[in-house]
């Protein structure tokens, strides 16, 4: 009786564990990371983006569907001293409170701000600080 609970156990394990791999992980209509990465991939090159504020398993899944291992600051004075770096284009995902951080200590005219929305509850901001700092605060 014991080994058929234990059977029983691992079987309904593996189905749960195979399904939620297929949903974090490969299914494009229903997992949120795929959407995320897509995003950041068509605004700005992954290999030069940087989390903020955005902890664990969200920035280890967003990192496997980039390709790339991006940095995790835990500080604002890290992410600005990331994204002015050599001059160069650089890109930073963050929360609202991060954001906020982020923000006071650079120039608006220098930022593109674009919310990404995650599982329909939270609000991201990836933020952009171009080379010539020239663009206007765009908020889509």
């Amino acid at each position: 009786m014991l080994s058929k609970v234990v059977v029983i156990s691992l079987l309904s394990l593996l189905i749960y564990e195979t399904y939620y791999y297929f949903i974090s992980r490969e299914d494009k209509v229903h997992s949120p990371f795929m959407q995320i990465a897509e995003s950041i991939k068509s605004r700005t090159d992954s290999e030069s983006l940087c989390f903020f504020d955005f902890g664990g398993e969200k920035s280890i899944l967003l990192d496997f569907y980039l390709d790339t291992v991006a940095p995790k600051f835990s500080g604002a004075s890290e992410v600005v001293n990331f994204l002015t770096k050599n001059n160069e284009p650089h890109a930073c995902l963050t929360s609202q409170r991060g954001f906020t951080q982020i923000s006071q200590s650079l120039s608006p005219k220098s930022l593109e701000v674009y919310p990404i929305t995650y599982y329909k509850k939270a609000t991201y901001y990836l933020i952009i600080l171009k080379k010539n700092n020239t663009l206007p605060f765009v908020f889509l």
